[in-house]
């Protein structure tokens, strides 16, 4: 038998992906969010590499994206995203804020910009905001 709740909750649940190296800073974000109604999944990468392997993969709604990675940083990883008009909202955090980097990461299309050590616990109320909006444009399409 076909569970309709389940195909419904799935399509209204925001699924997100974070990518940060720190695995304490994953950790953190994952325990802030995971109990977020409207919040499905959430993936983990701790590289570049693992980040656009698991975003082509997940295909998520929203990327929490680190700017500091090993390898190719966090910068990359959004010119991926954008450069394949994958339709993801983009939260780019750092530990250095400066306006070089909000420039550069609003420039690329990042929607959101965060200091990791003065702004993280706005980020759970970003994603609460980001499971409405897609709540409300997923009932606003099946009317």
């Amino acid at each position: 038998m076909i569970d309709i709740s389940k195909i419904i909750s799935e399509r209204l649940a925001v699924k997100l992906i974070i990518v940060d190296d720190s695995e304490v800073v994953c950790e953190r974000l994952q325990q802030m969010i995971i109990n977020i109604a409207g919040v499905e999944s959430v993936a983990l990468a701790h590289n570049a590499p693992d980040a656009i392997t698991t975003i082509t993969e997940a295909k998520p709604d929203v990327v929490i994206l680190d700017i500091c990675l090993p390898g190719p940083n966090g910068i990359e990883v959004l010119k991926d995203i954008r450069d394949k008009k994958l339709p993801i909202r983009v939260l780019m955090m750092t530990n250095y804020p400066y306006p070089q980097y909000r420039e550069k990461c609003k420039g690329l299309g990042a929607d959101y910009f965060f200091d990791k050590s003065a702004e993280i616990e706005k980020i759970p109320g970003v994603i609460m905001e980001l499971a409405r909006e897609k709540a409300e444009k997923t009932v606003k399409r099946t009317s």
